[in-house]
Parts: structure tokens; sequence; C-alpha cells
């Protein structure tokens, strides 16, 4: 009998440790950083972008399939110019001006910025 009632208190520990596990955050800002922790360096339904882009070489980054698809280099600095940007407003601090042509995050990559490019963008999905 000992062991049935311990075995259940086990059980019950173990699922209330678990469903602290899976609680959703219930603040604006735990979900945030919950959105940003799973899209930059925990993989949940897709690779995040720290993994998607680490050990690309500028020549990779910069390839294109061609017929108007963007190549990783566009998509990171596309996802880097969003992000940097809603950061920025999010701390209080006024985002630069911008024409409002979404084209233009992502040509405005070349090859030569891409190192720096990985660390502005591991930086913004981190801070």
């Amino acid at each position: 009998m000992k062991r049935i009632v311990v075995f259940l208190l086990f059980l019950v520990g173990a699922s209330s440790v678990a469903a602290q596990k899976t609680t959703p955050p219930t603040t604006l800002r735990g979900v945030l950083l919950e959105q940003l922790r799973t899209t930059h360096d925990q993989e949940d339904w897709f690779v995040p972008a720290s993994v998607a882009v680490a050990g690309l070489t500028a020549e990779q980054a910069k390839w294109s399939p061609g017929n108007g698809q963007h190549s990783v280099g566009q998509l990171a600095y596309h996802l880097w110019f969003w992000d940097a940007r809603a950061l920025e407003q999010f701390n209080g601090v006024k985002a630069a001006a911008f024409s409002g042509n979404n084209d233009e995050t992502f040509n405005d990559f070349n090859a030569a910025q891409w190192d720096d490019l990985v660390k502005k963008l591991n930086q913004v999905l981190s801070d």
C-alpha cells in the first residue's frame, strides 16, 4: 500500500512539473521572449536563424536559385532589419527613417557584409 501511495505522489509531482514546463507565458513580455527564443536558437517547428546561418560562407549566403527567389543572405538581412527595428521600437528608441519599400529589406545585402551580418543577427536576436 505504501508503494502505491509513493508511486501516486511521484506521478502527481511529475505531472505538475511537466505542466509547469508546458504552461504558456501569461504576459506580453513572456510571449515575446518565448517567440524570440524559439526563432533564434531553439528548434521548435523550424530551423532557428542562428543554426541556419552557422558556418555558411559569404559565397554560399549569396547563392540564389534564381526566378526571383531570395538568397540566404538576403533572408538573413531581412530578418535582421525587421528584428533590429522592432527591438529599437520596443526599447523606446526612434527607428531610422524607412521608405516603406520592403524590397529594400532584402536587397541591401551584399556578400562583403556577410560575417558582420551574422554577428548583428545573432546580437539582435539575443538582446
